[in-house]
C-alpha cells in the first residue's frame, strides 16, 4: 500500500510540475535557501528534479506490483 501512495503521489507532482502549476510555497516542493530565493530559481529546480519523479514514479509502481503478487500467493 505504501509504494502505491507513493507512486500517486509522483505521478501527481510530476503532471503538477509538467504544467508548470507548482508555483514557490513553504509547503511542498524542494524547500532549499537557493530555490526559495527566486520564482526563476523554483522552476529551475523543480523542472530538473520532474524526470527523478517520473523514475521514482516507475520504480514504486513496480514495487507495488510485485508486492500485490506476492501477497496474493501467500
Amino acid at each position: 500500500m505504501g509504494y502505491a501512495i507513493v507512486f500517486f503521489v509522483a505521478v501527481g507532482l510530476a503532471l503538477v510540475q509538467r504544467r508548470g502549476g507548482l508555483s514557490r510555497n513553504p509547503a511542498i516542493g524542494i524547500r532549499t535557501k537557493y530555490t526559495l530565493v527566486s520564482d526563476a530559481a523554483w522552476r529551475a529546480a523543480h523542472a530538473s528534479a520532474n524526470p527523478f519523479l517520473i523514475v521514482v514514479a516507475a520504480i514504486a509502481c513496480t514495487h507495488a506490483t510485485a508486492l500485490s503478487i506476492v501477497e496474493v500467493k501467500h
